[in-house]
C-alpha cells in the first residue's frame, strides 16, 4: 500500500510573502511605531493608531468633568450666542477646528515649531506654514462673513473654552464654568 498525501498539499507552497516583503511590511508598521512613542504624535498620514476626536476626560464617583471648546458669536446687543461649528464651519471639516483654533484661524500662525520627544530628550525645528497677510485678510473676511450670514455682529468671534462638570450616569450637566475667552475677531 503506497502512502498518499492529503489534497491541496501535493508540493511544497511558496510562501506568501518574500522576506524582503516581510522587512518592508514590518518596516512600515513599527517606524509610525516609534514615532509615536517618542514624540507622542501620530505620523501622517497615520498607517495605524487610527485616532479621531479626543476629549481628555476625568471621571470621579459619579460625575465626569471635561474642557469644552466653543465659538461664540454676538448679536445686535452684544448678547453671546454659542454657534454650532459644523454649521459655522461648513464645508471645512469640523475636525480641523483645533487647528484652527491654535492658529487664530490663520490669524496668528507661528513660522516654526520646536518638535521635543521628552522619552528620548531630544528635539528639532519643523517650519510651518505661515499666513500671508493676503492670506489672513481673506480669513478675517470669510469669518466675518459666516458671522452676518447668521445675523451676527460680524466683527466679533470668541473662542471660549469651559470646564464642563456633567452627571456619569445621566449626563446632565452639573456646572459649567469659564476657564479662558480667545478674541479672534475684535
Amino acid at each position: 500500500m503506497q502512502a498518499t498525501q492529503p489534497r491541496g498539499l501535493h508540493r511544497r507552497q511558496r510562501p506568501l510573502f518574500g522576506i524582503a516583503a516581510t522587512v518592508l511590511i514590518g518596516a512600515a508598521l513599527v517606524i509610525p511605531y516609534g514615532i509615536y512613542q517618542a514624540f507622542d504624535s501620530e505620523p501622517y498620514p497615520a498607517m495605524i493608531l487610527p485616532g479621531g476626536g479626543y476629549i481628555e476626560t476625568y471621571v470621579y464617583d459619579d460625575r465626569a468633568v471635561f474642557v469644552a471648546r466653543d465659538l461664540i458669536g454676538y448679536d445686535a446687543g452684544g448678547n453671546p450666542i454659542r454657534l454650532d461649528h459644523v454649521t459655522f464651519l461648513d464645508p471645512i471639516p469640523p475636525s480641523f477646528l483645533g487647528g484652527l483654533v491654535a492658529t487664530g484661524f490663520g490669524q496668528d500662525a507661528p513660522a516654526s515649531e520646536h518638535l521635543h520627544s521628552g522619552r528620548l530628550d531630544w528635539g528639532f525645528d519643523a517650519r510651518l506654514h505661515t499666513p500671508s497677510e493676503a492670506d489672513q485678510r481673506e480669513a478675517r473676511a470669510w469669518l466675518s462673513r459666516r458671522l452676518q450670514s447668521l445675523g451676527l455682529d460680524p466683527d466679533r468671534l470668541t473662542v471660549r473654552y469651559d470646564e464642563v462638570e456633567v452627571d456619569y450616569d445621566t449626563g446632565v450637566e452639573l456646572q459649567r464654568t469659564t476657564l479662558e475667552e480667545v478674541e479672534i475677531l475684535d
